[in-house]
C-alpha cells in the first residue's frame, strides 16, 4: 500500500497511468469472480431453456418480420430478411407464430425439438387486415378557394 501512494504522490505521467492501470486491474479482479458465480447461477436457472431455430416460409419464399412469442412470457423474437428465427423456450410452452393476412401456428415444444420450420398458410377472409389508400383526382383548373379578404397592416 505504501508503494501506491509513492506512485500516486509522483507527478511523473507514467507512475499515475501505471497506478490506474493497477487500481483497474484490482477491481477487475474483484468483480469478475463475481459475475462467474452469478453466471453460474443464471446457467444452472436456464438449463432448462433450449435455443429453438428454424425458417418460416410460404410457398417456399421467407417470409420477413414473422412474430414469434413463447405464450405467456415475454419472450419474443422475429425472422431476418431470410425468414430465419432463434428464439429460448423450454419444453411444454407453446411457440406462437404470427404473420398479417397469414394463418396463425402454434407449435408446442417438445423434449426433441431444436430445429423448427414452419410453413405458413394465407388466411381466408383477411379482408379486415387489407389496408386501402385513396387518392382524389381533380380535374384541371380553378378550384373555389372563397373570396379574398381585405389584409390591414
Amino acid at each position: 500500500m505504501l508503494d501506491f501512494m509513492l506512485i500516486t504522490n509522483s507527478k511523473n505521467p507514467f507512475n499515475i497511468l501505471l497506478c490506474l492501470m493497477m487500481l483497474l486491474i484490482s477491481v477487475n479482479h474483484c468483480y469478475g469472480q463475481k459475475s462467474e458465480e452469478l453466471q453460474n447461477i443464471q446457467t444452472s436457472k436456464d438449463q432448462s431453456y433450449r435455443e429453438i431455430h428454424g425458417y418460416i416460409t410460404n410457398a417456399n419464399l421467407p417470409l420477413v418480420n414473422v412474430n414469434i412469442s413463447a405464450n405467456g412470457t415475454d419472450r419474443g423474437a422475429k425472422t431476418d430478411s431470410k425468414g430465419f428465427y432463434t428464439i429460448k423456450a423450454k419444453e411444454g410452452e407453446v411457440l406462437l407464430f404470427t404473420y398479417i393476412g397469414m394463418q396463425s401456428v402454434e407449435v408446442i415444444i417438445e423434449d426433441v425439438t431444436e430445429v423448427l420450420n414452419i410453413k405458413m398458410r394465407i388466411k381466408e377472409n383477411s379482408l379486415g387486415e387489407v389496408i386501402v389508400k385513396a387518392n382524389r383526382k381533380q380535374k384541371a383548373g380553378f378550384t373555389e378557394m372563397g373570396k379574398p379578404k381585405n389584409i390591414t397592416k
